[in-house]
């Protein structure tokens, strides 16, 4: 086994930046990373920018859930396109009813909050895995779709 790190080197972090994921197994270059700051300042201006590490700090931040975000604007998508409208409703029609009022229904354990869109490959609903508690999206396809209509 290597003895620890006892000094930084800039070169090792390098190196680690360069390979193919092997360093990853590097013990004492994981353990020195994880004890010094300056190390993993270097290692973290050498794998990115700061204006991309400020954007994926924002990016995975949590986000509220919003009951005003998850209603479809489905006034408007009937006048544009109603044999949209009638594909998502009966998409809706088919939910389990939740016991939540802020939501549209259910599906399996997903609770349904939205509808994202639909087109010609289906619909794509917004909803909640209380499980995991997160965002999930989904979806039915238009064969499905068409197919449990027909036959309701």
């Amino acid at each position: 086994m290597k003895s620890p790190i006892d000094t930084c080197d800039p070169r090792r972090i390098d190196e680690f930046l360069d390979s193919d994921g092997y360093a990853l197994n590097d013990e004492t270059l994981m353990v020195h990373l994880g004890q010094c700051a300056a190390c993993r300042e270097y290692l973290e201006s050498k794998a990115s920018s700061a204006e991309d590490w400020a954007n994926a700090a924002t990016l995975l931040k949590p986000v509220p859930f919003d009951p005003a975000d998850a209603v479809f604007p489905s006034v408007e998508l009937a006048a544009e396109r109603p044999e949209t409208s009638l594909v998502i409703q009966h998409v809706l029609n088919e939910l389990n009813p939740s016991d939540d009022p802020s939501r549209l229904g259910r599906l399996g354990h997903y609770e349904v909050t939205g509808v994202i869109g639909a087109g010609g490959m289906g619909v794509v609903l917004k909803a909640v895995d209380p499980s995991l508690d997160r965002v999930v999206r989904p979806s039915f396809s238009s064969f499905v779709v068409v197919s449990s209509w027909q036959t309701s």
